[in-house]
């Protein structure tokens, strides 16, 4: 396999390893405290407009959150197919005479 196309596939993979851990990352931290913060915005904390508005605002940042996540996830499966496409292109020429 060419020595070119090898590191670009790695790099691929490298790329979606990273993606992978931010979006885990997301999920881990960020989302758990969106999902606290709507869980202690409730009636029994305030009542209100100024709370109703929080709490659509919380729910609103987390459907967001969720929707980049799945980004960067969706983002990371592509980059690995790339990367598994660079290695069968490699793989197939190696062996033909140049």
């Amino acid at each position: 396999m060419p020595l070119l196309e090898t590191a670009t596939a790695a790099a691929l993979r490298a790329r979606a390893t990273g993606l992978r851990r931010l979006a885990t990352q997301l999920t881990e931290r960020d989302l758990r405290n969106l999902y606290d913060v709507r869980r202690r915005a409730g009636d029994d904390v305030w009542r209100g407009p100024l709370p109703d508005r929080c709490r659509d605002e919380v729910l609103v940042a987390q459907r967001r959150l969720d929707l980049a996540v799945d980004d960067l996830r969706r983002h990371a499966l592509v980059l690995e197919r790339q990367a598994d496409e660079i290695d069968l292109r490699a793989a197939a020429t190696a062996g033909l005479p140049a």
